[in-house]
């Protein structure tokens, strides 16, 4: 009887935190995460066991990170489950230590991205509307606790998201460990025990063998409490990241690879506000791909106090003041190398910059007109022509002028901001300046 009373319970809480968080809809396809440790098996097995009642169609994916010996053993055995349970399963392998090596991620980090990305792949290719990951209740705690130490925003402080937008849910984040071991144990359910989770290599390693333990001795009900402060947490960060929304849609504007925000609004903002605007300014630059750091994101507030001339929020994203604007970029605007041009030949010297070179008679080009479009006498042109960015000193003679001027001094007059200076094309020939690209021909 109290067997059956375990397994009932395990199976109630499941279905509570899926109804709590509206994780599924009746027929989800639902793709899951099955690496073959304790807490991923107990998943697979509590979805099965609600599968009629959601009408749930289960395939099972796995993971060979090519990072330990036994990621072949691991394979092979949620390879068997899936046909032990009659479901589908797809296998992915993928070298994370090289990938980790190239880009110059954590391991950890590293795993992470690639698992989500191939998860995502593969929900889509099978037609999944959902991915299920065995995250817990401790390792929630354990993410809480992590980020508390390392030192963090109100958004980090919440833990790990029971629901994410793109269809990840995580059926387990309210159940905890020991729950789970006894599930598996009174099931009699196999599982596979991931060595490295036994070392103190890792940090999260050695927050769950050391800290936790002792918090676990001033109070028992450490994961409940913990639970309900990220959980009251989320529902303050949802409420402030909404009016951030509403106010970013109000105040700032997006014109291609920036995003330009009235400096005195910003300055009129609260902290809580101002530092989210930031923040969704660079993830509407990068698509979501935000890596500001809060240490970053404080400097940057602290400068927009006071006059400056640009600072760097990550390796993708810039900022700077441009006539009472706050301007924020990507950094893509690298120096244009130096390339030959050849007569009806198209070159691109970026992935935005295409240059064509035509000779012909002036009548040839009639209607043709615009910014973009410049007509030098041939015969004056000491050959080749090639286009780089600007040099320090480059002089010309802007046409309708007598006197050469700095290139320099030109970009200031014509308000040419200085992110984008190095992105005009200068075409030359082996004398002098002929085109500054979009903006004055030599005379």
């Amino acid at each position: 009887m109290e067997l059956k009373k375990r397994i009932t319970d395990f199976h109630q809480l499941l279905k509570k935190t899926i109804d709590k968080y509206h994780m599924l809809n009746q027929g989800d396809k639902v793709l899951t995460a099955v690496s073959g440790g304790p807490d991923s098996v107990a998943l697979l097995m509590g979805l099965s066991a609600l599968a009629d009642e959601y009408n749930l169609k289960l395939h099972i994916f796995h993971l060979n990170h090519q990072l330990r010996d036994n990621g072949a053993r691991d394979a092979r055995f949620v390879s068997e489950l899936g046909r032990k349970h009659n479901l589908e399963t797809t296998i992915e392998s993928f070298d994370v230590g090289d990938f980790c090596r190239k880009n110059n991620y954590s391991i950890q980090a590293g795993a992470r991205i690639i698992r989500y990305s191939l998860l995502d792949k593969t929900a889509t290719e099978i037609g999944a509307q959902k991915i299920a990951t065995g995250h817990n209740a401790d390792d929630v705690v354990e993410t809480f606790l992590m980020r508390l130490l390392k030192g963090s925003g109100l958004s980090g402080l919440t833990g790990i998201p029971p629901v994410r937008n793109d269809g990840v849910i995580r059926p387990l984040i309210e159940t905890k460990r020991i729950d789970i071991d006894a599930y598996l144990s009174t099931n009699g359910f196999k599982y596979i025990v991931d060595e490295t989770n036994l070392t103190d290599k890792y940090w999260r390693n050695r927050v769950r063998h050391h800290l936790v333990p002792a918090l676990a001795e001033q109070n028992p009900d450490y994961v409940a409490n913990i639970l309900y402060t990220c959980e009251t947490l989320r529902r303050d960060d949802e409420y402030l990241a909404g009016e951030a929304y509403k106010l970013y849609k109000r105040i700032a504007a997006k014109d291609g690879d920036e995003v330009i925000i009235n400096i005195e609004s910003l300055r009129k903002l609260d902290p809580a506000l101002g530092y989210r605007l930031l923040r969704l300014a660079e993830s509407d630059l990068t698509a979501g791909d935000s890596h500001i750091s809060s240490r970053r994101l404080s400097n940057l507030w602290e400068a927009l106090k006071h006059d400056f001339k640009r600072c760097d929020l990550s390796s993708q994203i810039g900022v700077c003041l441009d006539r009472g604007q706050v301007v924020i970029f990507l950094r893509n605007f690298e120096p244009l190398q130096q390339t030959k041009l050849l007569v009806d030949e198209s070159v691109k010297i970026a992935p935005d910059i295409k240059i064509n070179l035509s000779l012909g008679k002036l009548s040839d080009f009639t209607g043709k007109n615009g910014r973009f479009i410049a007509f030098a006498d041939a015969e004056k042109i000491a050959w080749p022509l090639s286009v780089q960015s600007f040099q320090s000193g480059d002089r010309f003679i802007p046409l309708g002028m007598t006197g050469k001027k700095k290139l320099h001094d030109f970009f200031i007059d014509e308000k040419v901001p200085r992110r984008f200076r190095r992105r005009v094309p200068i075409i030359a020939d082996e004398n002098h300046i002929i085109w500054v690209g979009g903006y004055r021909l030599d005379e």
